[in-house]
C-alpha cells in the first residue's frame, strides 16, 4: 500500500490546480500486467486520492503537509490515529490508520467499502477528511465537489467495485 501511495505522489508532482478540481488519471506498466486508475483533488497542501489497482483493488490515500521529526510518526502511530471522512452531511466514517512519510509530509491509506467510494462519487457539496490522534487534529481538509461526477465516470468505466 505504501508503494502505491509513493507512485501516486510521483503522478501528482507538478500538479497544482488553482480551483482544486477533481482529476482522473491512469497509468499502465510497460513491464507488468498492472493498471492504476486514480481520481484525486489537491487542495492547498493536502491531497485526497482514490485509486483502483488492476480494475478491482480500491484504496484511499490522504497526503498532508504534517511534517515529521525523527521517530515522530512512530509515536503518533502508537496512539492509534484515525482517518475520518464525511461526505456532505452523511455520518462520519472512521478508520484506524498509520502515518508514514510522503514527499511533503505524512500520508495515510485505507481500504474503503464500495459504498463509501460510491458516496464520494455522488457528493453534492463537500467531502471532509481529517486525521486525528488522541483528540488532536493533525490535518483536515474540505474538498469542493463541483466537478467530481465526470472524474468518477471515467474511474468507474475502468474499475469494478464489488
Amino acid at each position: 500500500m505504501k508503494v502505491l501511495t509513493l507512485v501516486f505522489m510521483v503522478i501528482l508532482v507538478g500538479i497544482n490546480s488553482a480551483k482544486a478540481e477533481w482529476v482522473y488519471g491512469n497509468q499502465e506498466s510497460s513491464f507488468e500486467d498492472k493498471r492504476l486508475d486514480i481520481v484525486f483533488n489537491k487542495a492547498s497542501k493536502n491531497t485526497i486520492l482514490i485509486a483502483c489497482e488492476n480494475n478491482k483493488k480500491v484504496s484511499i490515500a490522504f497526503m498532508t503537509s504534517v511534517t515529521s521529526h525523527r521517530g515522530r510518526y512512530n509515536n503518533i502511530n502508537a496512539t492509534y490515529p484515525k482517518l475520518k471522512i464525511r461526505v456532505d452531511n452523511n455520518p462520519i466514517e472512521e478508520f484506524d490508520t498509520e502515518l508514514f512519510d510522503s514527499k511533503d509530509g505524512a500520508a495515510v491509506t485505507i481500504t474503503p467499502s464500495p459504498d463509501l467510494i460510491k458516496s464520494i462519487s455522488k457528493a453534492e457539496n463537500k467531502i471532509a477528511v481529517r486525521i486525528e490522534s488522541l483528540g488532536f487534529v493533525l490535518a483536515e481538509e474540505n474538498y469542493d465537489t463541483s466537478n467530481i461526477n465526470k472524474s468518477f465516470e471515467d474511474f468507474f468505466n475502468k474499475c469494478e467495485l464489488n
